[in-house]
């Protein structure tokens, strides 16, 4: 095998839900992997991914829209747009996984988080499963093929739409989103 997968957390998964997935993002294997450390939560599962990057040119666009759960989301413009590709999503009960960074990091570490994470939260009214994954340089940037090592998705506690909602009770709506 390649790549050595290990799991942390499964237990953490909600089976009475769907939810909202937030990942860290290191490599273009972290969907899948993703998709492997929910079981079968992950069957349920669509990822937004970068339109400018994934669905750039029709080959792509016609292989990511036929073959996978990829949505297009737009990084650069409306992200009003793209955080109502993910509404509707969760609003069919979806699972939604998104990268809050915005772009894979280039060094390992985790990226600052753009905007609307909390606003997609408090409008869908669904909870959120946090995941760090540690999969940088699995597939370099540039690379097509995956490099032998050692990678894992480790799933932290379910946070539920009732705690988060109280975590933003009372704070300024820019600080709530």
């Amino acid at each position: 095998d390649l790549l050595h997968p290990e799991f942390f957390g499964r237990g953490n998964v909600p089976s009475h839900t769907h939810c909202l997935v937030v990942a860290n993002h290191a490599s273009h294997l972290d969907m899948g992997l993703v998709k492997m450390a929910l079981g079968d939560a992950g069957q349920n599962l669509v990822a937004l991914a970068a339109a400018d990057y994934f669905f750039d040119n029709k080959v792509k666009r016609a292989f990511f829209e036929n073959f996978t759960n990829l949505v297009p989301m737009q990084r650069k413009g409306s992200l009003r747009k793209s955080l109502e590709w993910a509404f509707d999503l969760l609003e069919q009960g979806y699972n939604v996984l998104i990268f809050p960074e915005g772009t894979r990091s280039r060094n390992g570490a985790i990226q600052p988080f753009q905007r609307g994470l909390g606003h997609l939260v408090l409008r869908a009214r669904v909870g959120v499963l946090p995941l760090y994954l540690d999969t940088y340089n699995a597939l370099p940037p540039g690379s097509f093929y995956p490099q032998s090592r050692d990678v894992s998705a480790s799933i932290g506690p379910y946070l539920s739409y009732e705690q988060l909602s109280q975590v933003a009770e009372g704070l300024p709506r820019s600080d709530a989103e």
